[in-house]
């Protein structure tokens, strides 16, 4: 009977020392924001690709929230910084809400946190392709790896072939990827702004792929419910109102805003212009964009914009 019980509490004793191994291993691999070894994967959100895994005791939620962007602060940016504008410069002002990345650990009862902005049904399966809470954010795949990588990067050009793809079957069969200038920024997180061009010029609206750390790539259709073709016809239309003494005055103001600002012409290290047409207004502009440097070697991008009657 002795011998017994000391045989159990051995067990016992080896048991808690596995249990706990097992248990800090995880709890180790959270705080560096990675997914467990020794808990299973037993569900998927649909917000990005969140993953739930149960361990011996303990559960571990790996959240990969997209995040929405909010349309009340988009319109305040553009308000105050025009029209012209990369998806990151968003990023930057707080537009994006919701935005979740980080590995959290604790008991069974340990609850999924769904936040305001995402769609919080669970599902065993993340959908490849399908439509967000918000109307114009599409989830277009769950990860792009599987195309094109070198190590831990995933190939631009693989997620240029899965936009142009899916846009085609989902959203507009007549999409053709040769209309659109592809603009990547971004490190962790890389932005593909695809910019409608009609004749040169350029337009305020397209599409912008978000890929984040993990390879889920995300699209947001900034085409406001306008007909690409109908605004091809009338930019096209107006094209022949963009010539040289259109450039030469776009130019000449550019100038002057910006020795009005402090820079003066040796300040101006390099000087571009192109047709410009806001949707949104109707409106055609020349945008004059000068690169000035300080005399301390700070470089600066400004845009000036002059209407076109």
């Amino acid at each position: 009977m002795k011998n017994k019980r000391k045989r159990l509490k051995k067990g016992i004793t080896i048991f808690l020392i596995i249990w706990l191994m097992l248990f800090i291993t995880d709890y180790y691999r959270a705080t560096q924001n990675k997914a467990p070894i020794y808990a299973i994967k037993y569900s998927s959100y649909w917000d990005g690709g969140t993953q739930e895994y149960l361990g011996l005791g303990y559960k571990v939620i790996k959240y990969n929230r997209m995040g929405i962007y909010d349309k009340d602060c988009i319109q305040e940016f553009r308000e105050k910084y025009g029209h012209n504008v990369k998806m990151s410069d968003y990023d930057d002002y707080g537009c994006l809400k919701g935005e979740r990345k980080e590995t959290v650990i604790g008991t069974w009862f340990l609850k999924f946190e769904s936040g305001d902005f995402i769609n919080n049904s669970t599902n065993t399966s993340i959908p490849e392709s399908d439509l967000s809470q918000n109307i114009n954010e599409y989830l277009v795949k769950g990860k792009t790896n599987s195309l094109e990588s070198t190590g831990n990067i995933v190939g631009e050009n693989a997620v240029k072939e899965l936009v142009e793809e899916f846009i085609k079957t989902k959203l507009d069969v007549t999409f053709n990827l040769t209309d659109y200038v592809i603009e990547i920024n971004g490190v962790d997180t890389k932005y593909y702004d695809f910019v409608l061009y009609v004749d040169g010029i350029r337009t305020s609206i397209g599409y912008t792929a978000v890929q984040d750390e993990e390879g889920v790539v995300k699209l947001f259709d900034n085409r406001n419910n306008y007909d690409i073709n109908n605004v091809k016809k009338i930019v096209s239309s107006l094209a022949s109102k963009i010539d040289d003494s259109v450039r030469t005055k776009s130019s000449s103001q550019a100038l002057q805003k910006a020795n009005l600002e402090g820079f003066d012409n040796l300040n101006i290290v390099k000087k571009d212009g192109f047709g410009y047409y806001e949707v949104e207004t109707g409106k055609l502009y020349y945008a004059t964009t000068l690169e000035t440097k300080t005399a301390s070697g700070a470089v600066s991008t400004n845009t000036y914009l002059m209407e076109i009657e």
